[in-house]
């Protein structure tokens, strides 16, 4: 199971027929994230609470951080990387995974992936290529990168050795599904001119199998079911109305793609067969989270009609509760944590670190 979250706040806006017979696909989000050995036990003020929240921090002031919070208390540790290691992780903190009993930070100011135990205990540093890390995703033993000078590269977490593939321009947030991987070429620093495609990459001989033409600016990808959801940007060119391209999430079967239907789509986070997807981040009204099964389509709404949430900066969704991070850009963010059946309101706390990222949750 896995909960994936797109953010590409770093670099602009700041920058998700039944009668056809459709291909069977197999997801690697049935892996089992949690194989492997144990660790040395650490200080307990470090070690408190197996749900970790990655702070993103302010481009080129190497302040990004992980904290840990405790479900139970209620309570928060920040700085607790640097608590254990002794050093920061520095410049944008982009996406966090558990597997295998390790976990991979990806900082992609910095050009690194951390690879610590659960007790976030540095084990490796992994400098992918003088590339710059952007989303993460795990299938059957090795782990997956997005660089964003256009590459997909593979870590064997084993020897922690890279190979790599060449993608589209700028690629963010990617899904394996059926032994592939679907990348999603933003073509973001490509202004106005961003990129449309999906490159569909065969894990196997780690080559790019075809292209896929979507909407503008794509920057996420999500495997539910036998499908793919395409979240994609648009051109942010909101002063003119001749020239928008808004925001669309896609859907691709296998052999067409089609419109989902859901309308202001600002990111989207997923657990298991349940994509959550937040719609409205950024109008006045503030953001609602529309539910979406593989098995039985829309769920309605999330949030109940009288939560208003305001600057809605990052979803993500772990085994028992729903987050939603806050920021205003300057100040450091909120977290607000509702429970993810329940869909009632749980707590929030301050991260003690700009713009909240991704949460994730350690096994136990």
């Amino acid at each position: 199971m896995k909960t994936t979250l797109f953010s590409s706040r770093s670099f602009g806006r700041i920058f998700l027929g039944a009668a056809l017979l459709l291909p069977v696909f197999t997801s690697c989000n049935k892996d089992n994230p949690t194989g492997g050995g144990g660790s040395a036990p650490q200080p307990p003020y470090f070690s408190k609470g197996k749900y970790l929240v990655l702070n993103n921090g302010n481009w080129g002031s190497n302040d990004a951080s992980l904290g840990r919070w405790e479900d139970a208390g209620k309570t928060y540790y920040p700085g607790a990387f640097f608590g254990i290691n002794k050093q920061h992780l520095g410049d944008l903190g982009q996406d966090i995974l558990v597997y295998g009993h390790k976990l991979y930070i990806a900082v992609s100011g910095s050009k690194k992936i951390f690879v610590t135990d659960p007790q976030l205990k540095l084990i490796r540093q992994i400098d992918p290529d003088n590339g710059q890390p952007r989303h993460l995703e795990s299938c059957k033993g090795k782990v997956y990168v997005t660089l964003y000078e256009g590459y997909l590269a593979e870590i064997d977490t084993t020897t922690f050795q890279l190979r790599k593939v060449a993608v589209g321009d700028n690629p963010e947030g990617f899904a394996i599904l059926g032994g592939k991987a679907y990348v999603a070429n933003s073509g973001g620093m490509n202004y106005p001119d961003y990129g449309n495609t999906v490159s569909v990459v065969d894990l196997e001989n780690f080559q790019v199998e075809k292209t896929l033409t979507v909407h503008d600016n794509p920057v996420g990808v999500w495997a539910l079911g036998e499908k793919l959801f395409i979240l994609s940007n648009g051109n942010y060119d909101y002063g003119h109305p001749d020239n928008y391209k808004a925001p669309k999430l896609q859907i691709y079967d296998g052999s067409s793609l089609s419109d989902s239907g859901f309308s202001d789509v600002s990111m989207c986070a997923q657990y298991g067969d349940m994509l959550y997807i937040l719609k409205d981040a950024y109008g006045p009204d503030g953001a609602a989270v529309i539910k979406y099964s593989a098995d039985e389509g829309g769920q309605g709404t999330f949030f109940p009609p009288t939560a208003k949430i305001l600057g809605a900066y990052s979803l993500s969704v772990t085994k028992d509760y729903l987050w939603l991070g806050t920021s205003n850009y300057k100040d450091p963010g909120e977290m607000q944590v509702w429970t993810r059946e329940g869909q009632d309101f749980y707590a929030s706390f301050g991260t003690q670190g700009l713009n909240p990222q991704k949460v994730v949750e350690l096994p136990e």
